[in-house]
């Protein structure tokens, strides 16, 4: 049974799904929206103003869902999506899970700063993971072989006798 559900900058719920077949559980993380928005020091001004006004819109938006689901309105509980990506890293990887899964809106939207920054989080992950692509990614998937086992038009993960594709 998953126990981190005190973590303050997550909306964590636990699901229970009985599969038959299966010889033993399988506890898996599903992660989804962080909306990375991600420029390096040396990017250019238009993209840092770019990021800029991404992570404000976003920030209303968090604030928006916060509301609606009761969560927290305090500003440590709604982290900016790269320091919520190193808390996810982190978190993924102390959690006593089988695997996760990433189901879209990873990043903003395609940028090489934003897929550079999301692989080196993807590439820290020390458990097996699957990154699937949501509406904000779509249109660039051959810059994202390398970390959807080289074939972004299906992927294969499989945990303790559960195969997910």
């Amino acid at each position: 049974m998953l126990n981190i559900t005190s973590d303050p900058f997550f909306q964590i719920t636990e699901i229970q799904v009985p599969l038959m077949g299966l010889d033993k559980p399988v506890d898996l993380l599903q992660i989804t929206d962080l909306h990375i928005a991600h420029s390096e020091p040396d990017s250019t001004q238009e993209r840092k103003e770019r990021v800029a006004q991404q992570k404000h819109a976003w920030e209303d938006v968090r604030r928006h869902f916060a509301i609606r689901y009761g969560d927290s309105l305090d500003p440590e509980h709604l982290p900016d999506p790269e320091e919520g990506w190193k808390h996810v890293v982190e978190l993924v990887n102390s959690a006593p899970v089988d695997g996760v899964l990433f189901c879209g809106d990873m990043m903003e939207d395609y940028s090489a700063e934003n897929l550079s920054y999301l692989g080196k989080g993807l590439n820290a992950i020390r458990i097996p993971w699957m990154w699937v692509c949501g509406n904000h990614e779509t249109g660039h998937e051959e810059e994202y072989r390398p970390y959807m086992q080289d074939d972004p038009s299906v992927q294969i993960l499989d945990l303790n006798g559960l195969r997910i594709i």
